[in-house]
């Protein structure tokens, strides 16, 4: 373990696998500082406790963006519908990256990464373009390609939790 210093009045201590953050005193979850450990960023939400791991691999050019709204619908007999936005955050990105050709062990740093974050936990990452936001990734599929390549394809789907 390795002490990366204070934040806020909390301590930031690194550790193979991760960052924790402790505080003893309570501070908006809006405030974020990026933190640069073993060659990956780390962001850390002040006062939530957790950090936010950064996904930083670059997929190839061929990865897809999907939105499909949330909608809330009540339809009645003679054929008529009331449509609504289901919730604030009503239209997810949902992307369909893809790795080509990549070795098995960047293959495989990225499947620990996953892993690390059980499809579950959020991670930030930014679309082509644009600035980074929150995602999980609960399904990918890795395929063996030939001359010692591999293909893997991640499903990453925008997480709106604070």
């Amino acid at each position: 373990m390795a002490n990366l210093g204070a934040i806020a009045g909390g301590s930031v201590t690194a550790y193979t696998g991760g960052v924790t953050f402790t505080s003893s005193a309570l501070f908006s979850p809006v405030a974020l500082n990026l933190i640069q450990t073993q060659g990956q960023a780390v962001a850390m939400a002040i006062g939530s406790g957790t950090a936010r791991q950064t996904f930083s691999w670059v997929p190839s050019y061929n990865s897809e963006l999907t939105q499909k709204a949330k909608v809330r619908e009540v339809r009645f007999g003679d054929g008529y519908a009331v449509r609504e936005e289901d919730g604030i955050n009503n239209m997810p990105e949902v992307w369909d990256l893809r790795f080509v050709n990549r070795s098995p062990a960047q293959v495989d740093e990225i499947i620990d990464f996953l892993k690390e974050h059980k499809g579950t936990i959020p991670f930030f990452w930014a679309p082509p373009g644009k600035d980074a936001r929150q995602f999980i990734c609960q399904e990918w599929k890795r395929n063996k390609a030939s001359f010692g390549g591999e293909e893997l394809t991640l499903t990453f789907e925008e997480d709106f939790t604070p």
